[in-house]
């Protein structure tokens, strides 16, 4: 994550993929012109396309960190409000 945050460019649709399954988002749907990741957890706003191109433009990457933040952000909110 700590890469992604650094630079949005330059990233590749299999890392992007591969980030994105580590925070558990799954694979949805194969479409012609990408594909589509989700959280199981949060369907309403989690959903993510990832274009097939060699090198993705930054929008792409920046899509991915602010799904992955806000991710991380809900979860911790939950925790917090676990332990009150």
């Amino acid at each position: 994550m700590e890469k992604l945050r650094a630079s949005t460019a330059g990233w590749s649709p299999a890392a992007l993929a591969q980030i994105l399954e580590g925070y558990e988002f799954t694979r949805k749907k194969e479409a012609r012109h990408g594909t589509f990741f989700e959280h199981p957890s949060y369907p309403e706003w989690s959903t993510v396309i990832i274009p097939r191109h060699r090198n993705l433009k930054n929008w792409v990457a920046r899509q991915v960190l602010e799904k992955v933040e806000r991710l991380i952000e809900t979860e911790e909110k939950e925790v917090r409000h676990d332990e009150a």
